[in-house]
């Protein structure tokens, strides 16, 4: 593993560094590279490469900063860029602007020109592969260049996966021996994206987030403790995207645990067996810490407090329990 660590002040050793990793990049992806820093900072900056002939991977911590890549005059062979970055940023590729949000993949070409910047610290990611032996293992490979691959969708978190194997196998020292069969499994987690619009992976990756935090939410609505940051660390998802899945059918998973409670509490209110219960038993039972704001969203939600929810679903048992004797009676 080739790791350039890049001084934080711009004094001649800095740019010799930039330089080097300018240069390792031109070699391997036959471009030619502009970059630029426009804020320096205090902290250091490093790269980590890892390189073969048919797959090249790269991360690092910048600065802000904007690199320009054109093609090279001799450059005959394709190889893709598959990019993303913690923070967002923007691609100018073939005259037009890709918005990335955090977490984005976009797909470049060294065929084209294009344009990165990204306006606060980062860590960038990358993978350089091969083109012609993705081209070979999936036919359909070209199609998806300059295209964003928008996180928590399908296609995202498998080149995010594809990446931290890469790496794994980087730092295990085997990334030489099976950087092909990691060009495979490119090949094949693109190809997986590309056979289902945005909207489809979208949906799919979201519903079963949705499906995923409503049922352990649902195990565990006693839990005073119980939080959407509680449930995002022990499921491993990010609270930023279990808020994304919930916004796609206009819901938000903290108002999903509030109504699952209040329903809760509805119901152990209405229940004989808990007629004797204090409100506050009730509030506790449901995973509230205090009564009074369990009142308050109780009441937001039903139109009145917990003891009159109560009263009045006892006079109704009543009196419908007075009209069926009756009617057995008669009879």
């Amino acid at each position: 593993m080739i790791r350039y660590v890049l001084k934080d002040s711009p004094d001649l050793d800095f740019f010799e560094r930039i330089e080097e990793v300018r240069e390792a990049l031109v070699h391997l992806f036959e471009h030619d590279w502009k970059i630029s820093f426009p804020n320096i900072g205090t902290d250091r900056m490093w790269i980590a490469m890892d390189s073969v002939p048919e797959l090249t991977l790269s991360r690092g911590f910048f600065h802000p900063i904007a690199s320009q890549s054109v093609p090279m005059a001799a450059s005959a062979h394709q190889n893709y860029l598959l990019f993303t970055c913690n923070r967002q940023y923007q691609v100018s590729f073939d005259e037009r602007k890709i918005f990335a949000a955090a977490g984005d993949v976009v797909i470049l070409s060294n065929k084209s020109s294009y344009q990165v910047k990204v306006d606060s610290a980062n860590i960038a990611s990358s993978m350089i592969v091969d083109g012609t032996m993705l081209d070979e293992m999936w036919s359909e490979a070209p199609y998806l260049v300059g295209k964003k691959l928008a996180y928590g969708t399908l296609g995202a978190d498998r080149v995010h996966d594809a990446m931290r194997l890469a790496w794994t196998c980087s730092e295990s020292g085997c990334f030489g021996t099976v950087a092909s069969r990691l060009i495979g499994i490119i090949a094949h987690q693109l190809a997986i994206s590309g056979l289902l619009s945005p909207i489809e992976t979208c949906d799919i990756v979201a519903g079963a987030c949705r499906s995923e935090v409503k049922a352990f939410i649902d195990e565990r609505l006693q839990t005073p403790e119980l939080t959407i940051a509680m449930v995002a660390e022990v499921l491993g998802y990010s609270i930023r995207h279990i808020q994304y899945c919930f916004s796609e059918v206009g819901e938000t998973a903290s108002g999903y645990l509030r109504e699952k409670r209040l329903e809760l509490a509805a119901s152990m209110l209405s229940s004989p067996t808990s007629s004797d219960r204090r409100i506050t038993e009730v509030a506790y039972a449901c995973g509230y810490n205090s009564s009074s704001y369990f009142s308050t969203e109780f009441r937001k939600k039903f139109n009145e407090s917990p003891a009159s929810f109560r009263d009045r679903i006892r006079q109704e048992v009543c009196i419908n329990n007075a009209a069926h004797s009756q009617s057995r009676f008669l009879k």
